[in-house]
């Protein structure tokens, strides 16, 4: 976990950039927390009580790029795991803590990631996508690796990293009236998958697209239950001297013909937040569609794209001046 906050607080704390946090020099802060429902809550708990304080709440929110956006207009401090982290900016200053605070993550993934194909006598998988679909080949790999960096070189291909370095091009649609995260009943899913789909649909129409499904690790070798023909390459999403808190991702690709609703079964797990980190595109890589439980970040070719493509959809956006 890291400490968040303006640099004008830092300063009133007497925080030099990137230095240690003691937390008990904010024991009389406003505290942004995430929600209850998460460890993180716990580990913001924990921490300050080991630093002698119980946070006071100035807002609680389940998103962490809410809590860094409301860390920037000086709304509080947080405290943020590094796999959240937002990049550097100059309305951020943010610091490890004096006393560490670390969790472990485990990774769990459903057998309908990848399922093995009748005749399977070569071990050969089919990726998550259903239909017809064509494997990533070698060349193909270095050819997408290729175009991501002719078209997307500020940023991994990792979803939630697109945002910062992009956001002249980016547009975040919310999948239900009044910002509601979760479907509840069937007509609400119904929603959900009509505006995954208008979207993608609008995009993609008439041509292939890839699938990009992430699989994250602590090791950098290729999961051995994953197939070499949909390998696409792995990212050191976090570093760090001890290799046990090493972060790597591992991407998949599979190209399909896109038709509406094609995706309806991932995209649904995708927003009961049973799949994260899918990343859907074009085959030239030239607009991305990143789907989450919420909503989905958009990123199109061109700011002018961008804004006639949020203005077909304006009762989608948030009403949260970040556009969050």
């Amino acid at each position: 976990m890291h400490l968040v906050l303006h640099p004008a607080d830092a300063a009133g704390y007497r925080l030099a950039p990137g230095s240690q946090a003691d937390l008990r020099r904010l024991a009389d802060a406003p505290w942004l927390l995430p929600g209850p429902e998460t460890a993180c809550h716990e580990m913001t708990q924990r921490a300050c009580g080991a630093a002698g304080f119980v946070p006071r709440a100035a807002a609680v929110a389940g998103d962490f790029a809410v809590l860094t956006a409301l860390v920037a207009r000086r709304a509080g401090v947080a405290l943020i795991p590094r796999m959240a982290l937002p990049a550097p900016g100059p309305n951020l200053s943010i610091h490890p803590l004096r006393v560490p605070v670390h969790r472990s993550i485990h990774a769990l993934r459903r057998r309908f990631y990848w399922w093995m194909s009748a005749g399977h006598h070569g071990r050969r998988w089919e990726p998550m996508a259903r239909g017809r679909v064509r494997q990533v080949s070698g060349g193909v790999q270095a050819d997408l690796t290729e175009l991501w960096q002719q078209h997307w070189p500020d940023c991994p291909p990792v979803g939630y990293k697109l945002r910062d370095p992009y956001r002249d091009l980016w547009v975040r649609f919310h999948s239900l009236p009044e910002s509601k995260r979760y479907a509840e009943v069937e007509s609400e899913y119904g929603v959900v998958l009509e505006r995954y789909n208008t979207v993608l649909d609008e995009l993609f129409a008439g041509g292939d697209i890839y699938v990009i499904t992430p699989v994250w690790a602590t090791e950098a070798e290729v999961p051995p239950s994953q197939p070499g023909d949909g390998y696409w390459q792995t990212l050191l999403v976090e570093d760090d001297p001890d290799p046990e808190f090493r972060t790597y991702c591992h991407l998949f690709a599979a190209r399909r013909p896109w038709r509406y609703g094609c995706l309806d079964e991932p995209l649904r797990d995708i927003a009961d937040d049973k799949v994260a980190g899918v990343l859907i595109t074009d085959t030239q890589m030239r607009r991305i569609y990143h789907p989450y439980d919420g909503g989905a970040d958009v990123f199109l070719a061109t700011p002018g794209e961008r804004d006639r493509t949020r203005d077909r959809h304006a009762d989608w956006l948030s009403s949260h001046p970040s556009g969050l």
